[in-house]
C-alpha cells in the first residue's frame, strides 16, 4: 500500500492516523522505519548502472508527504527521544529534491519540521544534528520564505550568539548547498552576502590586526579567512547567481569590490600597512567620450587567478570569470555590452581583470571592450605579467599539502580552471586578433596614439622601452607575410609533419635598435 502510485495509501494512513500516534506511537516509528527501507529507489542518474548504495537511495511513492502531513499536526506531542527519528526521516526525504524535482511534494511539511527541530539542537553537543537539519532547509528556500530569510540575514549584532544562523550562513555563502537560494531568492541573498562578506565598524579588533590579517584592509570581515579556503568559484552562492540571475550576480560583484577598493585606497582598519603596497589610480575612457577611474596594482589583478589577497574575494571573482565564460558561450552578442557596463560601475582592477580574462578568451564578440583596454597601458603591462606567473598557478601546489575531502571538488575546480586555453593568451594577444576584423584601424589609431604619447628618445627610460616593445608586438601593421618553408627532417632522417592546410607565417619586423639592445 505504502508504495502504491494510487491514492491508496494516502487514504489509508488518513483512516488510520489515530492508530500511529496511539501507544506511545509505536505504529508511527515502524511506518518510518518501513518507507526509510521499502519505499526507495535509485535515483534517475544512476539508471542502467545497477544497485545504488543505501545513502544514494531516494524516496518514492506517496505515503512520504502523507506521513509528513500527520507529523506536523502532531508535533507537540512527540517526546525528545523521537527527534532523532524525525530528523532522520526528513533528512532521507530531502534526498528526492533535484534540479528536475526542486520541491517534491510534501516540501511544506518537511521545511515545518526542520524549522521545529532547530530549537533543540541549539548547544555545542548537538552540532550535528543542528548542521543536518538546516541542510534540509537550505535546499527549500521558498517553503517557508520568512524563516529561511531570517536564517540568512542573521543578526550579525546581536549580544546572544545565533548557532544555526552563523552555521546556516557558513552553508550558504562558504559551501555548496547556496544554489536554490540564489535561483529562487537572488534579492535576499545578495542583501544577505553583502551583511556577511562587507565590514561596517572602523574598527572591532582593540589590539589591531597582524601582517598576516588581510580581511580588514580590504573591507571584509575578519573571520571569513578560513571559511573559504581553498578559494574556488564552486564556493557559495556565487556562480549559481551568475548562472540564474547574471544581472544581479555583477551588481554584487561590482558592489562589493567598490567597497573593497575604498577601503583599501583609503585605510579604516589599524593594520600594519607598511608591508602592503598602496593601490594607485587608472582611466579608462570609453568610445562615447566618458571615462572611469580605478584603483589599480598587481595584487588586484592577480585575485581572480588565486594569488595574494583574501580567499573571500578570490571565490567571488573566480564564480564570476566562470559565469561570465559560460554566458559567452550562450550568449554571445550579449557579451559585449555587458562587458563595458560592468566597466563603467567597477572601481576596482580586480573586476577589470576578470574582464580582460573573457574579452581575452572571446576576443572578436568582445571588440568595443578591448578598445577600452587598450587604452589604458597600466593592464595591458599588468595582463602581460600574469601571463608569465600562469607556468606555476596555485593549484599546482593543492597536492604537495593534506586537504579535507570535502575540498576535493573546490582544488578539482581550479585545476580546471587552470588548464582553459585562454590562460596561454593575453590582451596583447587579444588585440593582435582584434586586427584581422573590422576594428583594425580603430585599434591601430589607438596604438599610434600610445607612442605619441611617449617621451623623445633620448628622454626615454627602460619602462618605455618595454612599452613600446609591447606596442610593436600588438600592431598588425609590423608582421609580414612570409614564404612557408617546409621542415627539414629531423636527426632520424623523419620528414617533420607538414604544415596544415591555410598556413600562414607571420614574421613580426625587427624593432628599434635601442629597444632591440634592451
Amino acid at each position: 500500500v505504502c508504495s502504491s502510485d494510487l491514492s491508496a495509501a494516502p487514504a489509508f494512513l488518513e483512516r488510520h492516523a489515530k492508530d500511529l500516534f496511539a501507544d506511545d506511537k509505536r505504529l508511527l516509528r515502524l511506518m518510518i522505519r518501513l518507507l526509510r527501507v521499502g519505499c526507495v529507489v535509485s535515483p534517475s542518474w544512476l539508471e542502467g548502472i545497477g544497485a545504488a548504495p543505501s545513502v544514494l537511495s531516494v524516496p518514492d511513492g506517496p505515503a512520504w508527504p502523507c506521513v509528513l502531513r500527520l507529523v506536523v499536526n502532531a508535533l507537540t506531542s512527540l517526546k525528545p527521544i523521537e527527534r532523532s527519528l524525525l530528523l532522520g526521516f526528513v533528512e532521507d526525504w530531502a534526498r528526492g529534491v533535484s534540479w528536475q524535482t526542486p520541491y517534491p511534494d510534501g516540501a511544506d511539511a518537511a521545511v515545518s519540521i526542520a524549522h521545529w527541530l532547530l530549537p533543540f539542537f541549539d548547544d555545542y553537543q548537538s552540532d550535528n544534528q543542528r548542521k543536518r537539519t538546516l541542510r534540509v532547509i537550505a535546499k527549500l528556500p521558498l517553503a517557508d520564505r520568512d524563516r529561511f530569510s531570517a536564517l540568512l540575514q542573521g543578526d550579525r549584532n546581536g549580544e546572544d550568539r545565533d548557532r544555526a544562523s552563523e552555521n546556516f550562513q557558513e552553508f550558504v555563502f562558504t559551501g555548496v548547498e547556496g544554489v536554490p537560494a540564489a535561483r529562487d531568492m537572488p534579492d535576499d541573498v545578495v542583501s544577505a552576502a553583502m551583511s556577511y562578506l562587507l565590514r561596517t565598524g572602523v574598527e572591532h579588533n582593540p589590539y589591531g590586526h597582524s601582517r598576516l590579517d588581510l580581511e580588514p584592509l580590504f573591507g571584509i570581515n575578519d573571520e571569513l579567512s578560513h571559511g573559504f579556503f581553498p578559494a574556488s568559484a564552486y564556493r557559495g552562492p556565487f556562480l549559481p547567481l551568475m548562472r540564474c540571475h547574471p544581472q544581479r550576480a555583477l551588481a554584487l560583484m561590482v558592489a562589493v569590490f567598490n567597497h573593497s577598493a575604498d577601503w583599501y585606497a583609503h585605510p579604516r582598519a589599524r593594520s600594519p600597512r607598511s608591508s602592503i603596497e598602496a593601490p594607485f589610480e587608472v582611466t579608462l575612457k570609453f568610445a562615447d567620450g566618458t571615462s572611469k577611474t580605478q584603483w589599480c596594482n598587481g595584487r588586484l589583478w592577480g585575485w581572480y587567478r588565486g594569488m595574494s589577497g583574501p580567499h573571500a574575494l578570490q571565490s567571488l571573482l573566480m564564480a564570476m570569470e566562470r559565469g561570465l565564460l559560460e554566458l559567452a558561450k550562450v550568449r554571445p552578442v550579449e557579451l559585449d555590452a555587458l562587458l563595458l557596463d560592468t566597466l563603467r560601475k567597477s572601481d576596482s582592477a580586480a573586476i577589470t581583470a576578470v574582464v580582460s580574462s573573457v574579452a581575452t578568451a572571446f576576443p572578436h564578440v568582445c571588440g568595443e571592450t578591448l578598445l577600452v583596454l587598450l587604452g589604458c597601458r597600466a593592464y595591458i603591462q599588468l595582463d602581460r605579467s600574469r601571463l608569465s606567473s600562469e607556468s606555476y598557478p596555485p593549484s599546482t601546489m593543492a597536492g604537495m599539502f593534506p586537504s579535507r575531502v570535502e575540498d576535493r571538488i573546490f582544488e578539482q575546480e581550479r585545476v580546471d580552471a587552470d588548464a582553459r586555453p585562454h590562460r596561454r593568451r593575453d590582451l596583447e594577444l587579444a588585440v593582435l586578433d582584434l586586427q584581422l576584423g573590422p576594428l583594425a584601424v580603430r585599434v591601430q589609431t589607438v596604438l599610434d596614439h600610445h607612442r605619441a604619447e611617449l617621451p623623445p628618445l633620448e628622454k626615454q627610460d627602460e619602462k618605455d622601452r618595454v612599452w613600446r616593445l609591447a606596442l610593436h608586438r600588438m600592431d598588425a601593421r609590423l608582421y609580414k607575410v612570409t614564404e612557408h618553408v617546409p621542415p627539414s627532417p629531423n636527426a632520424d632522417g623523419e620528414a617533420m609533419s607538414a604544415a596544415e592546410p591555410g598556413f600562414i607565417r607571420l614574421d613580426l619586423e625587427v624593432p628599434e635598435a635601442d629597444v632591440r639592445e634592451m
